[in-house]
C-alpha cells in the first residue's frame, strides 16, 4: 500500500513540474462575467486543484418535480433532509436481508448536504437537456433486446466499469452518492491526470488527437492506446 501511495505521489509531482510560466487569467462572460478563470502555460484553462463535486442534486429529476427545473431553497432543505432520512443506513425497520445490505452505519459515509444550483436557483437534475431532465432512451435501445452481461463481441459490449467509462476517478462524477467527493486535478499539454479519494484511484487521459487508420475500430484502438501508456507509466516508475 505505500509503495502504491508512493507511485502515485511520484506521478503527480512529475506531471506537476511540466511548464512553470503561468498565463494571464481570463474574464469570464455570460452569466458569470466578472469571475476569472486562470490558464495553463499552454494557454488552456487551467483546472488543476482538488476539487469537491458532491451534491444532492440528483442526475435526472425526480418524479415528484415532473416539469420544475429549479424550486426554492426551502423546498430543497426539506428534500435533502427527506433523502438523508430514507437512505440512512442506520434505518432497521425492514426486512433482514434489507438491514443487513446497511451494516455499515451512516457515521461511516459523506453524504451530500446541498443542491447544485445555477444563476442562484436550485436545479432538480443536473440533466439540463431535453427540459425533462430525464436522459433520453435511445429508439434503438427502447426498442432492441435487453442488454446482455455476457456478451463479449467487442469491446463496446462490456460494462462501463469494465471499459473505463464509469470510474471512481471519472467519468461520470455526479456527486450523488454517499462515498468521497474529492478529485485532484493535474495537468500538462499532453495529459490529464484524475487522481481520486475514493479507492485512491488515479486515471491519466491523453489529451492529444490521437491517429486512427480508417480500417481500425476507433474504440478498440483507443482502449489499446491508453492501456499501453498506463502499463508503460508503471513499468517506468517500476524500473526507478
Amino acid at each position: 500500500m505505500l509503495l502504491r501511495r508512493a507511485v502515485i505521489v511520484l506521478v503527480l509531482s512529475l506531471l506537476a513540474t511540466h511548464g512553470v510560466t503561468a498565463q494571464p487569467p481570463t474574464e469570464r462572460q455570460g452569466p458569470n462575467r466578472g469571475a476569472v478563470a486562470s490558464r495553463a502555460p499552454d494557454g488552456r484553462p487551467d483546472l488543476q486543484g482538488v476539487w469537491h463535486y458532491a451534491t444532492a442534486t440528483p442526475l435526472q429529476r425526480f418524479p415528484e418535480f415532473a416539469d420544475r427545473p429549479f424550486i426554492s431553497d426551502e423546498e430543497a432543505a426539506a428534500w435533502v433532509v427527506k433523502q438523508l432520512s430514507e437512505r440512512s443506513s442506520d434505518i432497521r425497520n425492514k426486512n433482514p436481508d434489507a438491514d443487513l445490505g446497511r451494516e455499515n452505519n451512516d457515521f461511516w459515509f459523506e453524504r451530500p448536504l446541498g443542491m447544485a444550483k445555477i444563476d442562484g436557483r436550485v436545479m432538480t437534475s443536473l440533466v439540463v437537456d431535453p427540459p425533462t431532465g430525464r436522459v433520453p432512451i435511445l429508439p434503438k435501445v427502447a426498442s432492441g433486446p435487453p442488454p446482455d452481461p455476457n456478451r463479449a463481441d467487442n469491446p463496446g459490449d462490456r460494462n462501463p466499469g469494465e471499459r473505463c467509462l464509469a470510474h471512481p476517478a471519472g467519468p461520470p462524477m455526479v456527486g450523488g452518492g454517499p462515498g468521497s467527493h474529492y478529485l485532484q486535478i493535474v495537468q500538462t499539454p499532453s495529459y490529464v491526470m484524475l487522481y481520486a479519494e475514493a479507492a485512491n484511484t488515479a486515471r491519466i487521459i491523453s489529451t492529444i488527437k490521437p491517429k486512427v487508420t480508417p480500417t481500425a475500430k476507433p474504440d478498440l484502438i483507443r482502449m489499446l492506446r491508453e492501456f499501453r501508456f498506463t502499463r508503460r507509466v508503471a513499468l517506468n516508475l517500476r524500473r526507478k
